[in-house]
């Protein structure tokens, strides 16, 4: 797990470095009640809920028995008191040591699903919801030494937290990474050295998920797998198809064939099947129909169960994660499970809290954008509506 304590230890410098930059929008993470917006009395109040972007320029008003947990540059605030409270004094423009936490990369992270919910929704409708969105977000930055705040991001050094990342360096939580070393996060990984981890990948070596023009779409994503029972689910544009699911080495070995009828859904008990830790495998539908249809072969590994609970548990190092809400903790669990490639685990706690919490929209917004970067973009859209 040295690269998983790297990650984090790059990305606490880099929040860092930006806090003493730039003073950067601030997020509304959670909060019971409407935050209301109070700078100019002379304009009819606007009210705001989880998952809005405000602008550090602005002053809000907190409500009696309240509590409201902001994000902003590395660092987040919870307000418990009644009263109004200027947000660039919250948050101020000092430099100072971020600490190795999961906070700054979980805030971050925030940030980036809302630059691409802001992407994907093209047409507004998020925007027209009853709850205010807020202002605080910037659409374009073309500098050339990055930021990363707004929705492009051409600068030369890269950003990794814009939609578009076109450096050398690749990205991290952007959309697009054309760089030659892959990336994993992007949606698009043309490099010659495979990964499996984006949406396509045209390299010589295969992998990636699946096309949107294949008769037959998996839905349940590739990655690292806990060696436990799954639920791996596809779908077809046929009724009435048989269909066969298999399981096989990354040298064309079959670990494992069976029919799965006209289901679209099969629970398979992975342990069973004594597969290897690390090596990689990849799971496949065919169709008993002539001519026969394959889907997309879905590129996995099972990880050990230490190494899951190692990344599983590490949204608890955090300095708000014991105070939080509920459903801010399965975020920040979600959020590092997606981290460490457990999309699947991720995908059934995304699930959940829609399911609980649908209102929410700091949670769609989040669970928009992971669907987004798994390159199930009509999915993505439609949490959005």
């Amino acid at each position: 797990m040295k690269t998983q304590l790297l990650i984090l230890l790059c990305l606490s410098t880099f929040s860092c470095t930006l806090f003493a930059q730039n003073q950067q929008p601030v997020i509304i993470v959670s909060t019971n009640v409407n935050v209301m917006d109070a700078k100019d009395k002379k304009k009819p109040k606007k009210n705001y809920t989880a998952g809005a972007v405000l602008k550090n320029t602005q002053q809000i008003e907190i409500g009696k028995d309240t509590k409201t947990l902001l994000y902003c540059n590395g660092e987040f605030k919870e307000i418990n008191k009644k009263g109004n409270y200027d947000l660039q004094s919250a948050f101020k423009k000092e430099t100072r040591i971020a600490t190795l936490n999961f906070d700054p990369f979980f805030g971050e992270y925030l940030y980036a699903s809302v630059a691409l919910v802001d992407e994907l929704n093209e047409k507004g409708e998020f925007s027209k919801s009853k709850v205010l969105r807020g202002n605080g977000w910037g659409i374009t930055n073309k500098g050339t030494t990055g930021g990363g705040w707004g929705i492009t991001n051409k600068g030369t050094t890269g950003g990794g937290w814009g939609i578009t990342n076109k450096g050398t360096t690749g990205g991290g939580w952007g959309i697009t990474d054309k760089s030659t070393t892959g990336g994993g996060w992007g949606i698009t990984d043309k490099s010659t050295t495979g990964g499996g981890w984006g949406i396509t990948n045209k390299g010589t070596t295969g992998g990636g998920w699946s096309k949107s023009d294949e008769k037959i779409a998996v839905a349940t994503p590739g990655g690292l797998y806990t060696n436990a029972k799954m639920s791996f689910k596809w779908i077809s544009n046929k009724t009435g198809t048989s269909y066969n699911f298999r399981i096989l080495t990354n040298d064309g070995e079959v670990k494992q064939a069976m029919p799965a009828n006209t289901d679209t859904t099969l629970l398979i008990d992975l342990q069973s099947l004594n597969l290897s830790v690390d090596e990689t495998y990849y799971w496949q539908i065919t169709t008993n129909s002539e001519p026969m249809e394959v889907s997309r072969p879905m590129v996995f590994k099972i990880i050990s169960n230490e190494d899951y609970l190692e990344i599983k548990n590490s949204a608890q190092n955090s300095n708000i994660y014991e105070n939080a809400q509920p459903e801010i903790k399965q975020l920040m669990e979600a959020a590092a499970l997606e981290k460490g490639k457990l999309f699947y685990e991720a995908e059934l706690i995304f699930q959940s809290l829609l399911k609980n919490y649908p209102s929410n929209n700091l949670i769609k917004i989040s669970y928009s954008a992971f669907c987004s970067r798994l390159g199930q973009t009509n999915k993505a859209r439609s949490l959005l509506k």
